[in-house]
């Protein structure tokens, strides 16, 4: 009977086999002819007789015959027998605090706030932060972005840690991104007005502070060796900055195109009434906002007359932050 009946509960086996006993009795055609049963019905006969066993053990002792009932499912198993020791729970749904959609994959969680980064979009928020800085270094909540998984005895700037854990998780790899984070963060410690680049228009790479190219052995005070720009080979005078000259005396004057290149951007200025920054002296322009401005070399100034920002300006039309 475990063949027609096998891992069914003993009530319901009994039901089937009533049932079923009932419909055989139905489709079975009396047949007085003598003749050989077709085999159709020696089938039913037979299936006839299996169930009628079966109730008849249920009748007498309450059980089913050779029927056996699957063993009870133990509590506590969720239903599974034999239960299974090695499921997982499945990893927990992260939110992507940038995207803010929801990922199975590892995101990576930071230290300081504990918010979670896809890893596209940390890439992306990084990229930007290379090239802006006011945003620099990467920050989340404030804080300087920190990896949750992060060896807590690094001794380092927030940005070369960062750059630590890029590469650690092999994030931004193909884009070099750890190494140029760490190159941008070399560039933004030295002030603005410090900072030497390639003159080459075709490079501009930066090259580090004037004060660091120049020669220390130059015996004369104004006088220093030119520099070769490592990415393009291009000789810089680091007094000037410019394309290195044989003649150091060009340093102490600007040249006649020079001067009426700075002539034209000022009076430009002046009728667009930009404003200088009296840190790094670059001409800058509000779009919209106070008139307290924030440079990005981190100087702060009141963009209507120029002056050093403490706090208010008393200037005609100054107002508070």
């Amino acid at each position: 009977m475990a063949s027609l009946l096998g891992n069914i509960d003993r009530e319901t086996a009994l039901l089937i086999a009533e049932l079923s006993l009932n419909d055989i009795n139905e489709l079975r055609r009396p047949d007085d002819s003598g003749d050989a049963l077709s085999d159709e019905d020696y089938a039913l006969q037979l299936m006839a007789e299996e169930f009628s066993q079966v109730l008849a053990a249920a009748d007498d002792d309450g059980g089913i015959g050779d029927f056996e009932e699957e063993p009870p499912t133990p509590s506590g198993d969720n239903g599974i027998w034999p239960p299974n020791l090695d499921i997982e729970e499945p990893p927990p749904i992260k939110t992507c605090a940038v995207c803010m959609e929801n990922h199975n994959e590892e995101l990576f969680s930071l230290c300081s706030c504990q918010h979670h980064y896809c890893g596209s979009c940390l890439e992306q928020y990084i990229e930007t932060c290379i090239h802006n800085e006011n945003t620099f270094p990467p920050k989340c909540c404030d804080q300087p972005i920190t990896f949750a998984d992060a060896d807590p005895r690094s001794l380092g700037s927030p940005a070369e840690n960062l750059a630590r854990s890029l590469d650690e998780h092999y994030l931004g790899i193909d884009s070099n991104l750890g190494a140029r984070l760490r190159a941008k963060a070399s560039e933004f410690d030295v002030p603005p007005q410090d900072r030497v680049y390639c003159p080459n228009p075709r490079c501009s790479s930066f090259l580090g502070s004037s004060s660091s190219l120049q020669d220390p052995h130059t015996p004369k005070l104004g006088q220093s060796e030119p520099f070769q720009c490592p990415t393009c080979s291009e000789l810089v005078c680091t007094l000037c900055r410019k394309r290195a000259h044989p003649d150091q005396s060009e340093c102490q004057s600007m040249s006649v195109e020079d001067e009426l290149a700075e002539l034209e951007l000022h009076e430009l200025a002046r009728s667009k009434r930009w404003q200088t920054c009296p840190g790094c002296k670059a001409i800058v322009e509000i779009t919209h906002g106070c008139n307290h401005m924030i440079c990005r070399c981190r100087a702060e100034f009141c963009y209507l007359c120029g002056s050093e920002w403490r706090g208010v300006c008393i200037c005609q039309g100054g107002g508070e932050d």
